[in-house]
């Protein structure tokens, strides 16, 4: 049994996928180890946080999860309890605060990719970066269990497929826009896999999809 001290899931907004994905990963990890959270940083000042979580990180035999506070921390205290970091979102904006914190990797963390662009993007922000890596694809969610009676093939077409959190910003309406304009030129058939994101206008942009469709 590991002592394994993990990302607090409770500083992510309620309807975060990334925070969906940290709560099924402690759920596996629960079942045959010891899963601690990390404190949540509340009215301390960053240095007296960062003093308070160093009897915290003494405990752990490994980290999971992607903290500034943790890795500062460790830094600090010179701790060289490994870290397993997670990039589940970062990699979409640029790899920006990958390229920020990777002063603090030690070489026997590991950083997980979904993808092999992912791993790509982080190739040319951290160049002399030798911490080890690994590419491990998310899982397909229990949706597609239900699907798998559904026929969604189209005689002679192309089946387009999108998967992703259904939201303003992932431009699903620029892809529809495309779409009516392939219409009059191929046979094709769109899909859309994925969550609506209720988080900011999400109830908004539902009803703005559908009405577009």
């Amino acid at each position: 049994m590991y002592r394994i001290g993990f990302f607090n899931m409770d500083l992510l907004p309620k309807y975060n996928r990334v925070k969906s994905l940290y709560e099924e990963y402690y759920a596996l990890l629960k079942d045959s180890n010891s899963v601690k959270l990390l404190p949540k940083y509340e009215s301390l000042s960053k240095n007296d946080y960062l003093n308070q979580i160093q009897t915290e990180i003494e405990q752990y035999d490994v980290f999971f999860g992607y903290d500034r506070n943790f890795l500062q921390a460790r830094n600090r205290f010179r701790k060289n309890i490994p870290a397993i970091i997670p990039l589940f979102a970062d990699m979409t904006m640029g790899g920006m605060t990958l390229w920020i914190n990777q002063n603090y990797f030690k070489t026997n963390d590991i950083l997980l990719f979904s993808c092999k662009a992912d791993y790509a993007i982080y190739k040319k922000v951290c160049v002399d970066c030798s911490i080890r890596t690994k590419i491990m694809p998310l899982p397909i969610g229990e949706m597609f269990e239900t699907l798998q009676e559904k026929k969604i093939a189209v005689a002679n077409a192309f089946s387009l497929l999108y998967v992703g959190r259904l939201t303003r910003s992932k431009n699903i309406h620029g892809l529809l826009d495309l779409c009516r304009h392939l219409k009059g030129h191929m046979n094709f058939r769109l899909v859309l896999v994925g969550t609506w994101d209720y988080y900011i206008d999400g109830r908004e942009y539902r009803i703005f999809i559908e009405e577009k469709v």
